[in-house]
């Protein structure tokens, strides 16, 4: 038997037909695409570890992205960010042990006549859909009306994929507060809290800019945080009376975001965003303060995120579409969206 050697141009036409990707997936997208195939078949008889999946996908990579210089660990690298990505926005699951597997293929339609949005972990080769029908946006596939695809899969709400809790902020931020039990507080080391009062902030000031050392003389739950050893944070909901905690108890990462809106909008003293709109119907947010996940999910499905080198704690989304819907979810969180725009300001 011998061996034929192809050039690599062939190779890499090759490897992107098995894939089933179309002529505009860029190779950054095409990783996300990689790494959903090689779960999908490593996984067929239970979650696959981390290390077999990265060993079995980097040669595969370095030859998408064409670049052969670039040692083992970049790859490495850049393959877990690209899990994580995966993992974000619904396609795979992480189980205990470093372990992955496949999610639930199932269709997510954000607006009346808008595309859906493909959530899970079927690669397109196993999916009855032309390569050409489908749009490639960072880790996410986007596609119109396929009759064989979309009377095949079951749909799954946009709050549902997302996690965006029903009712309202505030109605929301009342549950959180009454369902955890603070317990007993006593000190434990040289450990300090940092206090979130918005009310005391100077109007409209970025989140960031809302942390005090002191709590106030004054009797309050209020949202704490502090940093714990090795460098861990971690966000908590504490009781304190006359400048003291004397109960404390732990709150998830995920939901201490969305606790600070809603803190923000019982002291009336709205973080702000800025909007500019364009010509070609194009929108762009800007804003100082991070989003809660579920409404980061959303967005990165609709649009783009830039972060500024020179200015990181900016956060700059662009959409081209479904810039209404991003709006919404952004006004929900009581955020002020001033209109920029020379539209907006006549």
């Amino acid at each position: 038997m011998e061996l034929e050697l192809v050039p690599r141009s062939r190779a890499t036409s090759s490897l992107r037909s098995g894939l089933c990707l179309g002529v505009d997936c860029s190779p950054a997208e095409a990783r996300f695409e990689l790494l959903r195939s090689l779960v999908w078949s490593l996984s067929r008889t239970g979650p696959v570890y981390v290390a077999r999946l990265l060993s079995a996908a980097i040669p595969s990579w370095r030859l998408l992205y064409e670049r052969e210089g670039l040692d083992e660990d970049t790859l490495r690298t850049e393959l877990r960010d690209g899990l994580s990505l995966l993992l974000d926005a619904g396609d795979l699951v992480e189980v205990a042990g470093g372990r992955w597997t496949a999610a639930t293929t199932r269709l997510v339609r954000p607006e009346l006549d808008a595309q859906y949005l493909l959530i899970g972990g079927a690669p397109l080769s196993v999916l009855p859909i032309a390569p050409e029908m489908v749009q490639h946006h960072g880790p996410h596939r986007l596609l119109g009306e396929c009759e064989g695809l979309t009377s095949l899969l079951p749909r799954e709400d946009l709050s549902a994929w997302a996690r965006i809790p029903d009712g309202t902020l505030n109605e929301w931020a009342k549950d959180l507060r009454e369902s955890l039990a603070r317990a007993p507080y006593a000190p434990i080391g040289h450990e300090r809290f940092e206090f979130y009062l918005p009310g005391g902030a100077r109007l409209h000031a970025p989140q960031f800019r809302r942390w005090t050392e002191e709590p106030g003389p004054a009797s309050a739950t209020l949202l704490a945080r502090r940093t714990r050893v090795f460098g861990a944070r971690e966000y908590r909901l504490v009781d304190v009376a006359g400048g003291r905690v004397h109960g404390s108890c732990g709150v998830p990462a995920a939901d201490a975001r969305r606790l600070m809106y809603a803190l923000d909008s019982e002291a009336e003293n709205p973080v702000q965003a800025r909007l500019s709109v364009f010509e070609s119907s194009s929108i762009r947010v800007v804003m100082s303060s991070e989003l809660p996940r579920p409404e980061k999910r959303v967005l990165a499905s609709l649009g783009t995120l830039d972060i500024p080198v020179e200015r990181r704690w900016e956060r700059k989304w662009s959409f081209r579409r479904g810039g209404e819907l991003a709006l919404s979810l952004i006004r929900a969180l009581g955020v002020e969206v001033v209109n920029t725009s020379r539209e907006g300001r006549r």
